[in-house]
This record gives C-alpha cells, structure tokens and sequence, in this order.
C-alpha cells in the first residue's frame, strides 16, 4: 500500500547544485542579466519573472547546460535519506525545469525508480498549480505533505497550496531570504531532512 506522507522536492538547487551552471547559461542568451537579478527572479514564480524580462534560452545554451549537469553529483546524504526512506515516504518533483532533463539526471544518479511523479515546465507554469493537482490525482493530504526548496518563490508557493515548506541553504537563497516566506524550517545540509522531515510528517 502507498505511503501518504509525501515529499516533494525541487529539482535545481536542491537535487542538485546547479546555481552556477544555470546563471551561465542564462547569461549567454541575456548578456545584460547580473547575478543578483538572476537570484531575485525566483523571489516568485521564476518562470512568471523570466517572461516579464523577456529571458530567452538559445538551444546550445540549454545543450551545455543538460551536458554539463551530467557531470554534477547530488549531495550523498541526500541520496541515501532518499534511498532510506523510500518505503516510509513517498517522492515527487515539482521543478521549473525540463521534465525529461530532470528524469535523466535521476537516472544517473540510480534514483529515477523512488519518484512517483516528476511535474516540470511541461506540466504547468505555476508551481502551486503542480502541488495542487499532484495532491488531488494522489489523493494526498494537505497536511501529510512538504516541499523542500531553495527559493523563497517557491516557499510562498506552497503556502498557496496550504502544504508545509522547508528551506535549504545549499541552493539558491541564503536565510534571510528564505526566512520571509516564513517556511517551516530552514536547513543548512542535507544530514538534517531526516529529522526535519519526520519532525513535519511523523
């Protein structure tokens, strides 16, 4: 029988480590961009500021990016809690990024297997959106569900879809940042989302 605790988590940033990586690839296509723009963009719905800003990807852009992405390691502390607890939770991604991108990195890493949805770009704009209709499709509760995230957009987002958040610091926003969406707790490695998350959910 399915676990109904559910853990849903961003992809960029918390899977994997990939700041840099996309502030280079953004910059090719918008010169212009600084870095402290690029981390403000995703104040909100990310996807929602890049059309405002008119961001465009050129496609050897978005090849470098998935090329080089290979090559990045997720956290190992957060593989083996994945792995660890796959029967006591179940695991989802809820992402702005490309679906089938997303599914190949799980792949390499040998963790594709323990998600039972991976909701992208291709799936829905908003992120709120994609937490909303995974519960209701799943028939999760709100309450036995939490988002782990490295934006403040996000955190806000699922405040929007009334399920708890935690923050990580290893992504794209320090503490300051996260703390104004007001998330339920704000963690700096991933050694600390066992506790955390049974903390939430147990």
């Amino acid at each position: 029988m399915k676990n109904k605790k559910l853990v849903i988590f961003d992809f960029d940033g918390v899977i994997v480590e990939s700041l840099d990586l996309w502030f280079e690839v953004t910059k090719e296509s918008n010169p212009e961009l600084t870095k402290e723009e690029y981390i403000s963009m995703s104040y909100g719905s990310y996807i929602e500021a890049s059309e405002k800003k008119n961001i465009t990807y050129n496609h050897n852009g978005l090849e470098n990016y998935r090329n080089r992405l290979m090559e990045i390691e997720s956290p190992r502390a957060l593989i083996s809690f994945i792995e660890k607890n796959n029967d006591k939770y179940t695991f989802a991604i809820v992402s702005s990024g490309n679906e089938l991108t997303i599914k190949k990195f799980l792949n390499k890493e040998k963790i594709e297997s323990y998600f039972i949805a991976v909701l992208g770009q291709e799936t829905h704009k908003s992120k709120t959106a994609k937490i909303i209709n995974l519960l209701g499709l799943q028939n999760f509760d709100n309450k036995d569900s939490v988002f782990i995230t490295d934006t403040l957009g996000d955190v806000i987002e699922a405040h929007e879809a009334s399920i708890k958040s935690i923050g990580v610091l290893w992504g794209l926003h320090d503490r300051e940042t996260l703390e104004r969406g007001r998330p339920e707790v704000i963690i700096e490695n991933p050694e600390e989302l066992e506790k955390v998350i049974s903390d939430i959910l147990d």
